[in-house]
């Protein structure tokens, strides 16, 4: 399958997710997440980076019949570390579809697994490798998200988020590791 098709195709599953979760904005059970993300590489990945930061922004719907299980639909922008002193830029932008469970902890806490996939495309110059473009890649992510809300931020519908992330990259040939932080706040319709 082609790069273009495996985008377009991963695009519009992200397109379809955000489709039927933003008209659903009248919900209360909505939620929307600004946040910093942080990616370490690990394994064969580690070779060509040291590690992403930069941010994103997420639309979680609690299903209604049982509001312990939800969607989500993320982006994501990060600049890119390279090892190799002769990339010039590296970008990565991330679109994610995923599910999540909600697990309270207690009446301020709630732990939250998520699995998400989607693509991250990688916009990549290094004039000395011949190299000026995009790049697709399939990813598979884990999080383990804590929502905690402090009683001073609980009737405003505000929560902060902490989550260690696990990222898999797959492509033809290899399988690539991240390892993660993302960290930020909700707001909760």
């Amino acid at each position: 399958m082609g790069i273009l098709l495996k985008v377009r195709k991963l695009l519009i599953i992200f397109a379809l997710t955000l489709f039927f979760i933003i008209p659903l904005a009248a919900e209360e059970n909505l939620e929307l997440s600004l946040y910093g993300v942080n990616r370490w590489a690990a394994g064969d990945m580690a070779e060509h980076m040291l590690c992403t930061a930069g941010g994103g922004f997420a639309v979680e719907w609690k299903l209604p019949i049982l509001p312990i299980l939800g969607v989500s639909g993320r982006a994501e922008g990060q600049a890119a570390l390279g090892v190799e002193e002769d990339i010039e830029n590296w970008w990565n932008a991330t679109f994610m579809a995923g599910a999540f469970v909600n697990l309270p902890l207690g009446s301020a806490i709630i732990l939250r697994p998520e699995l998400s996939y989607g693509v991250m495309l990688h916009m990549v110059k290094s004039p000395s490798r011949d190299i000026d473009g995009v790049f697709a890649d399939q990813i598979i992510q884990i999080a383990a998200s804590l929502r905690i809300s402090p009683q001073a931020m609980k009737g405003k519908g505000l929560s902060i988020e902490l989550a260690p992330m696990y990222t898999l990259l797959t492509e033809k040939t290899a399988a690539l590791h991240y390892v993660g932080l993302r960290a930020g706040v909700n707001y909760k319709l």
